[in-house]
């Protein structure tokens, strides 16, 4: 049992009342009733075999050296057995915990150093027995992660914070494909600057002219003609595109954003999938892609986890 510093500054000081008393009433001072008298009077509730060795110690110490040694013969006649308990219990402790010691020394031997260190730290970061550990390397999205599995827990663990953003990237882009498209992603385009800083604007442009080239083709379309006072078909186009404020509205709005993640999907528009990953890994954080189980980041010495499971 851990013995606090208040209760050892109460001990001390009611062995001392103890003396005090003896010497005042004339009496010789005796471990067993100063045992007593400190049992009696004390707030906490300790076990004898825990208080007795502390007893012990501080009844011997009130004592000037000319008395020590009937003071050692007074605490061996008196609480042997119970003494002896206790030192019988604080073995056994001590015996449970070397085996402990020596059976996570054993476990470990098995992994180098980096892989033994994130074991130890992540073990005692969560709370879980390090000879519970089972270890996966090569693993992750990328393939840079060591997964580290206590039971149902399961950890996605890197040693380089790049290489856990790397993953976090990867795993954006996987998002996309999984949805089938850029826009089926449901992405806040708002908190990202809008999505037009990803599509290159010329190829835009290019998919809007041809299909006011197309529209002027079309006999049901003359009457644009009449509108802008021209025959100049390429004048006409120039005029409407000078007045489309953004392409890519006007490709969601006349065909949908279906239609848009076809043109970029078989590469009609040009999309920056890397910025788009890295600025939702920016702003939403690592473990928003990499930790599916709470969202958590966890830092160790030298190592990024993030619980997966």
């Amino acid at each position: 049992m851990h013995i606090n510093e208040g209760v050892m500054s109460e001990i001390d000081l009611l062995v001392n009342e103890y003396k005090e008393y003896c010497q005042t009433h004339g009496r010789e001072p005796n471990l067993s009733k100063c045992f007593e008298f400190v049992k009696a009077n004390m707030d906490d509730d300790v076990e004898d075999k825990d208080l007795y060795p502390i007893i012990k110690n501080v009844f011997i110490d009130t004592f000037e050296s000319d008395d020590l040694e009937e003071a050692k013969k007074v605490v061996e006649s008196f609480g042997y057995r119970i003494l002896k308990e206790a030192e019988e219990d604080e073995t056994e402790e001590e015996d449970e915990e070397d085996d402990e010691e020596k059976a996570q020394k054993e476990f470990l031997e098995q992994f180098d150093d980096d892989i033994a260190h994130l074991i130890t730290e992540l073990a005692e970061y969560t709370g879980n027995e390090i000879t519970d550990a089972e270890v996966e390397e090569g693993t992750g999205i990328i393939g840079h992660a060591v997964t580290v599995s206590f039971g149902r827990e399961e950890y996605e663990c890197y040693n380089d914070y790049n290489t856990a953003e790397a993953a976090a990237k990867e795993d954006v882009k996987s998002l996309i494909e999984d949805c089938g498209g850029v826009m089926q992603c449901g992405f806040q385009w708002d908190n990202l600057g809008g999505r037009e800083q990803y599509i290159d604007e010329d190829d835009a442009k290019r998919i809007v002219e041809e299909d006011l080239e197309q529209m002027l083709v079309d006999m049901s379309n003359r009457d644009k003609r009449e509108e802008f006072g021209t025959t100049d078909d390429e004048e006409i186009v120039e005029r409407q595109l000078d007045g489309i404020g953004s392409y890519v509205d006007y490709i969601v709005d006349n065909w949908g954003e279906d239609q848009l993640d076809n043109l970029i999907k078989h590469g009609h528009i040009s999309f920056d999938e890397d910025q788009l990953a890295q600025d939702c890994v920016d702003a939403d954080g690592v473990a928003h892609n990499l930790a599916r189980y709470d969202g958590d980041e966890i830092e160790l010495d030298g190592w990024w986890a993030y619980r997966v499971n």
